[in-house]
């Protein structure tokens, strides 16, 4: 009778223990896909506004030279943006990562130095989104003004 049991209670272990997996396995592609979706997104709206920065009608009054920067400007806040959005997403996410492998390494070193590599990398994009977001946009020309003319 009690090895009836402790075969039932290995049976039921190894059961629940495929059922989480396959329950973690499930969640993480779910959240994955849920940030794909969300980046697909993301490039889709950046690209229709892009579109609209290029077909927009010249402003009045200005030159073909201060139409084109102030162009230029608009795009490049417009992917100064998307760019710092994604990528100070994607640094915690990476962290997070990281944090799952160190829980799962135990004692096999190419997780723990993948972890490790996760962390670094983690920082690395943190704080490129961060500096993105200093880069300033190009500067729009002043407009040439006439000289005055001298009174004799």
């Amino acid at each position: 009778m009690r090895a009836f049991i402790g075969q039932f209670d290995r049976i039921s272990l190894g059961i629940f223990l495929l059922g989480a997996a396959i329950g973690v396995v499930w969640l993480v592609a779910l959240d994955l896909g849920v940030l794909l979706a969300g980046l697909a997104l993301l490039v889709a709206l950046v690209w229709l506004t892009l579109r609209l920065v290029v077909s927009r009608p010249a402003v009045a009054g200005a030159d073909p030279v201060t139409d084109a920067a102030l162009r230029r400007a608009s795009a490049h806040r417009v992917l100064r943006g998307a760019t710092a959005g994604a990528t100070l997403t994607l640094g915690p996410v990476l962290y997070v990562a990281s944090s799952a492998v160190r829980g799962v390494a135990g004692e096999a070193a190419w997780l723990q130095a993948l972890a490790v590599l996760l962390v670094v990398l983690a920082l690395v994009v943190s704080l490129a989104g961060l500096a993105l977001l200093l880069l300033p946009a190009p500067r729009v020309p002043a407009p040439a003004q006439a000289p005055e003319a001298v009174p004799a």
